[in-house]
C-alpha cells in the first residue's frame, strides 16, 4: 500500500479521483471557449456529476470581462483580472450547484497534454 493510501485510510479521508480517457481529455482542452493566450486566466473545471449554472447567481457575482461556459461535464471560467480578484470564482460552488469538481488553469491543462504527447 502506498503512503498516500495508508495516510488516507489511517485518517479516514476519502479522496475523490476523476479519470478521463486520453481522447476525451484532449478534446476537452482543445474545445476551450476562451482566448488561448490567457492560459493563466482561463480555468477548466471537470465535474464529477452534471452541473447546472444558476444564471441569477452567475449574474450577481460576475464582474466585467469574466465569462462562464458549461460544456458538457466541464465548466470553463475566464478571469481576465485574475482568479484572486474574481467573486465568481470564489462563489463558483453556489453558481454550479455545489457539484464536486477538479480544476486547473489552461496552462496546466496544456502541459498535461504535452506530457501525454511524450
Amino acid at each position: 500500500m502506498r503512503w498516500g493510501k495508508r495516510s488516507c485510510k489511517k485518517n479516514g479521508l476519502q479522496i475523490a479521483t476523476l479519470f478521463l480517457a486520453e481522447d476525451v481529455f484532449r478534446k476537452a482542452v482543445a474545445a476551450c471557449p476562451f482566448p488561448a493566450e490567457d492560459g493563466k486566466g482561463v480555468h477548466g473545471f471537470f465535474c464529477f456529476k452534471p452541473a447546472k449554472i444558476d444564471v441569477s447567481k452567475h449574474d450577481a457575482f460576475m464582474i466585467a470581462g469574466e465569462g462562464l461556459v458549461q460544456d458538457g461535464s466541464r465548466v470553463w471560467l475566464h478571469t481576465p483580472q485574475g482568479i484572486s480578484q474574481s467573486k465568481l470564482a470564489k462563489k463558483l460552488g453556489q453558481v454550479i450547484g455545489h457539484v464536486p469538481t477538479t480544476a486547473r488553469n489552461l496552462n496546466s491543462l496544456r502541459k498535461l497534454v504535452e506530457m501525454l504527447d511524450g
